[in-house]
């Protein structure tokens, strides 16, 4: 449980840094779509404190993806700041398509095996209650 603390710790910098990157936007609509993407990274935290087995798996998300959608949010600040570039706005809206998509994967992924790991083990408790002449039903 410490080694996950940690990492959720480390994690919630990398967010804070997002969300700073994101109010350097100044614009109001993207910097809610990033707190939402923030709120779903989060969701995934909390996922693996509950199941810190889950940390393994979630290791590379909460390091590479979150740093690299902190750098885009980063670099798409300066470069918006500078001049309002559309495509630009575009192509940033398009990439938080893609990580909102990731991240609720990745936490659904992360619940599925749990889901797996539950009925393995029921499964495995009927077949000795069965064996044991003790019917479930």
């Amino acid at each position: 449980t410490e080694r996950v603390a940690a990492a959720v710790d480390r994690a919630e910098d990398v967010v804070k840094g997002l969300m700073d990157a994101a109010r350097r936007i100044g614009d109001r609509g993207l910097e809610a779509r990033v707190e939402r993407l923030a709120a779903a990274a989060r969701d995934v935290f909390r996922t693996v404190e509950d199941d810190p087995r889950d940390l393994p798996r979630a290791r590379k998300f909460m390091t590479v993806y979150l740093a690299g959608a902190r750098d885009a949010t980063a670099k798409f600040a300066d470069i918006y700041a500078r001049n309002r570039d559309q495509d630009a706005k575009e192509k940033y809206t398009s990439l938080l398509d893609d990580l909102e998509a990731s991240f609720a994967s990745h936490r659904v992924e992360l619940l599925k095996d749990d889901r797996i790991d539950l009925d393995v083990e029921i499964e495995v408790l009927q077949d000795r209650l069965q064996r044991e002449g003790i019917s479930a039903r």
